[in-house]
């Protein structure tokens, strides 16, 4: 089964890209940007979803090394694909490789993105003072 936050990653990623590139297009997101070279960098942490479950899925539905290909994968995207985890700085990390492989001509566009879905994460996070309290 899916990680609940790869799933909202398709999910916003999907909605994002539909809204940014594809206003008043009348083809479907996938169609329109299918092959197009866009690159998808995001900034990941482990969720603890599949930590007590073993099947044949629980290994990519809930792999953080996955989780920006997953993205790519489903919109057809051919650009660069990088899941970076780096605890609190994952986001800038990912956003520090997405302006290098815009500025070296190995995407045409780009996507990022960051997600933290568990309440154990954040407290801990915050408690540490790794996260800013203005969000």
């Amino acid at each position: 089964s899916l990680d609940p936050q790869q799933s909202m990653l398709l999910d916003v990623g999907y909605t994002t890209l539909n809204q940014k590139f594809l206003t008043g297009c009348a083809r479907p997101v996938r169609d329109a940007l299918m092959h197009e070279n866009i690159g998808v960098f995001v900034g990941v942490e482990a969720s603890g979803f599949h930590s007590h479950q073993v099947g044949k899925t629980s290994l990519t539905g809930g792999s953080l090394s996955v989780t920006s290909g997953r993205l790519s994968y489903t919109l057809g995207l051919v650009g660069p694909c990088n899941s970076i985890d780096t605890a609190c700085a994952s986001a800038l990390a990912a956003l520090h490789l997405c302006a290098g492989s815009v500025r070296d001509n190995y995407a045409d566009g780009i996507g990022i993105g960051t997600k933290i879905l568990s309440w154990a994460a954040n407290l801990a996070m915050s408690e540490a003072m790794m996260t800013s309290p203005l969000g």
